[in-house]
This record gives C-alpha cells, sequence and structure tokens, in this order.
C-alpha cells in the first residue's frame, strides 16, 4: 500500500514517481504524486485515453512538458500549472526535450471515492513494481489493470460498453492465470519473504466496509461467526480453546471451501491482538503461516488489510502447487471476495453480536 514518500522506480525507462498524498490520507478525496522524467523518452508507451469524473491538474517545477489534448499537441514550460479536464481525450505530459522533467500531478474528486483512487494507485504500484523486477506489461497483465480503472477511465477509439465487455474477458482470463490487479510483494506495509517453495504463498487484501472500527473488529476476532457473515467459505467451526481473557491464546478449527473441489482443514490461534487496531494469527494443518489483520478508521467505514503468509500442506496443493500456483491464487482471492461481501451484508443487517473488547 502506498504511503507519503514512498518512491517507485522503473528501471528500464528510468522514470521515477514519489507518491505525496494518497488516498487514504486524504478520506478518497485526491491524490498526489511527483513524477521524475529523464530527457528524451517521449510519449511511447502512452495510449491516448480520458477520464469520465474528474479532471488532472498538474504543474511542471522544472524542465518542460508536452502533452496531447483532444488532438493537439501543447507544450508547458517551468513554473507553469494547466489541467486536462474529464471526458477530453489526451496523453499524459512526457519529456521530449533534452533536460529532465520534473512534474507533480494531483486529483481532486468533487465527491470522496477512494476505491477508485486507490485502483490508480495499485496500477501503479503493480506497473512500477514490475518494471523494477525487469517484466513488462502483457496483454492480460493490462487487461486485469485496465478493468480496475472502469468506469472512470477509458481508451479512445473503442466505445466504453464494448471495452468493458473486452477487458471483463480478458481480465477474467487473467486472473485464472495468476494476474492480479495488486501483488502482495508490492502493497504489502511488510517485507515479502523470500519463497523458496512452491507452496509458500503470500497475499495481501484489502477492504473498506462502510460500518464502525469496533463492528468489524468483532466481526473479525469472533472466528465463530464466520459460518454466518463467511459462510460461502467457511463450512463449519469449532472452538478448541477458549485462551486468555484478552482472547489471545484462542484456537479454533475450520473447516473451508473455495471455487475449486477441494476443501481444507486447520486451526487458527490467536497469537496476539491489539484492540481494535490488528489481529495475528497462527494457523497449523492444511494451511501453516500467520495471518495479520490490520483495522483503521477512516472516513465512512473501516479500512481492512490482511497480510497473509501461508504454506500449503494439503497434499494436493502442495504437489500441484509448482504447476497450478495461479490458479490456487485465483481461489484464494475468490474466498476474500466472498468474505467482504458477506461482511458487507451481514453489517448492513445490523445484526446483534456480543460485545468482545480483547
Amino acid at each position: 500500500m502506498a504511503h507519503p514518500g514512498t518512491t517507485l522506480h522503473d528501471p528500464i525507462s528510468g522514470v521515477q514517481l514519489t507518491f505525496i498524498q494518497t488516498a487514504r490520507d486524504t478520506q478518497g478525496r485526491g491524490f498526489a504524486v511527483e513524477i521524475l522524467y529523464p530527457p528524451g523518452p517521449g510519449k511511447k508507451g502512452q495510449q491516448p485515453h480520458f477520464h469520465t469524473s474528474f479532471d488532472e491538474q498538474f504543474e511542471v517545477l522544472a524542465g518542460t512538458a508536452t502533452y496531447l489534448l483532444d488532438g493537439v499537441e501543447q507544450t508547458v514550460g517551468a513554473g507553469n500549472r494547466f489541467s486536462i479536464p474529464q471526458n477530453i481525450p489526451h496523453l499524459n505530459p512526457y519529456n521530449a526535450g533534452s533536460e529532465p522533467l520534473h512534474l507533480r500531478q494531483w486529483v481532486e474528486l468533487p465527491q470522496p471515492d477512494r476505491r477508485m483512487l486507490e485502483a490508480f494507485e495499485d496500477f501503479l504500484e503493480t506497473g512500477f513494481g514490475l518494471a523494477a523486477e525487469g517484466r513488462r506489461l502483457g496483454l492480460l497483465q493490462k487487461a486485469v489493470l485496465f478493468q480496475t480503472l472502469q468506469p472512470g477511465s477509458y481508451m479512445v477509439g473503442i466505445s466504453a460498453p464494448l471495452q468493458r465487455l473486452i477487458f471483463g474477458v480478458l481480465a477474467a482470463l487473467g486472473r485464472m492465470l495468476g494476474y492480479r490487479p495488486r501483488y502482495a510483494r508490492f502493497a504489502s506495509s511488510e517485507p515479502a519473504p523470500n519463497h523458496k517453495l512452491a507452496h509458500e504463498y503470500h497475499f495481501y487484501d484489502r477492504w473498506l466496509i462502510p460500518a464502525s472500527i469496533e463492528q468489524v473488529w468483532e466481526s473479525i476476532t469472533q472466528i465463530e461467526l464466520y459460518t454466518q457473515w463467511w459462510g460461502q467459505v467457511y463450512d463449519e467451526v469449532e472452538r478448541l480453546s477458549e485462551g486468555h481473557q484478552n482472547g489471545v491464546g484462542a484456537r479454533t478449527r475450520v473447516k473451508v471451501h473455495g471455487s475449486l473441489p477441494y476443501k481444507l482443514s486447520f486451526v487458527v490461534e490467536s497469537v496476539e491482538m491489539e484492540w481494535p487496531q490488528m489481529l495475528v494469527v497462527k494457523t497449523t494443518g492444511d494451511l501453516v503461516g500467520t495471518g495479520v489483520w490490520r483495522l483503521r478508521s477512516v472516513e465512512g467505514g473501516t479500512e481492512v488489510g490482511y497480510d497473509w503468509r501461508p504454506r500449503a500442506e494439503f497434499l494436493l496443493v502442495r504437489l500441484l502447487s509448482p504447476f497450478l500456483k495461479p490458479l490456487f491464487r485465483y481461489n484464494h482471492d475468490w474466498c476474500m471476495q466472498q468474505g467482504e461481501k458477506g461482511l458487507l451484508e451481514w453489517l448492513a443487517g445490523a445484526r446483534p453480536m456480543k460485545s468482545a473488547r480483547a
């Protein structure tokens, strides 16, 4: 997840981007970045596009920026500001000169839309992250990323309904093959481990729940409730031990299923709690590893992050991970999507829950 001061670097193009403000800091009202372009990369790799719900603002801090607005090329020097209005086809500013270009870009939304802004942040983190690994965006990876930007952004030359259809099909295929809009190794607030085994995984998921942090905390920490709001995944829950008064040490056996035709059984133990911000769990059984839930109050609800690092010991998954790891990642994504959907519906129903401050 991007934070102010986070700097991304593309070693292939030499472009460097630093986050100044993120959707998290502005409560979904906007974000700002500074971009440093080396001399002369030009508009290579850009596609004409437009945004449907916001204007983009730019300030040239050093050098000369060139951009394309509704088919007309324009040039702006240092010290000047300019905007690109919504619904106008354009190419973002680029450096066609012989000196470095230092640019500030920001977006301010008339109405908060944190999901859309975070989709742009994920787009940047993923694009730069893959470039840092020496990889470029292929067709299916682009489709997965572009779909997350709709309906806020579209390419020029293809109707919006047709783009949604095309990217919908390609993105579904891409996800099945393991492509994601956000990768744990780029988005997690914790450093990614150096996996040596094919059946080791690292996931980072983020939910935005329009409910108080206390409500979300109780739903997540009371694992015995999972069959009620996460019933599409959790089939059985059996409390093995209560642990300490604050909940640490509680052990629960769970049986789960995903979109693939197999079930997993493992024991979840609460090993650390900080009410109502953090829950650390350890799992043993078919999945062995550590998961960290982090909650944060934001405008309109609660931000939930789950950093999950399991090793699959279920024989089928263990043996097939070297060949079908993207498919098993897809299965995890499906399970977490059901969790977010289920929690939204559960809390919207205002179902009574016992208070359990940990």
